[in-house]
């Protein structure tokens, strides 16, 4: 791929994170999160981040690297009840793989949070 289409993949990248962060964590919007979001794609590893903010003790962030080489890593930190907690990372090859990580980074936030 050329330079000018990985400028483009990595912009796709950060609108398809977006959205499909939102999706997967729709909950935590349901219960007032304020969401904002951060990227830097500059350099490689491209990152792209999506913070879910409740209260001060509470905050959740998803953040998606880029390598050079295109592979993909999800990882997913929590602030909870005074206690962190970083998700282990997931790799993520397609949208359907990324898809499904976020679902399953959703699901752990769930439960470290109480929100069903």
């Amino acid at each position: 791929m050329g330079e000018s289409g990985d400028f483009g993949h990595v912009h796709w990248l950060v609108s398809t994170f977006r959205t499909a962060a939102e999706e997967a964590f729709e909950f935590l919007g349901d219960h007032e999160y304020a969401v904002t979001y951060e990227h830097d794609v500059r350099n490689p590893p491209s990152r792209v981040a999506v913070r879910f903010e409740g209260d001060l003790a509470t905050v959740v962030e998803s953040e998606l690297t880029m390598a050079s080489d295109g592979g993909l890593t999800l990882r997913t930190f929590v602030r909870a009840h005074h206690n962190d907690h970083l998700l282990d990372p997931s790799a993520a090859h397609d949208n359907r793989g990324l898809s499904g990580a976020l679902e399953e980074h959703a699901r752990q936030v769930r439960d470290i949070l109480g929100l069903f």
